[in-house]
């Protein structure tokens, strides 16, 4: 197990091909707050260009 501040990486072998799984830490839940802002500026993005390409 590999672990950083924000999430944690856990290799589990199955078979012969190994498979990597991800998970955040609570330290990474912190960002949750900066990522929606992220989301609502993206899709307020979108919807401009939309609206731009749309000629309206």
């Amino acid at each position: 197990m590999q672990k950083n501040p924000v999430q944690c990486q856990f290799v589990v072998a199955l078979d012969s091909s190994p498979k990597v799984e991800y998970s955040i830490t609570e330290y990474g839940m912190s960002l949750s707050p900066i990522l929606e802002t992220l989301h609502q500026w993206g899709m307020s993005h979108t919807e401009r260009k939309q609206f731009k390409k749309n000629g309206k």
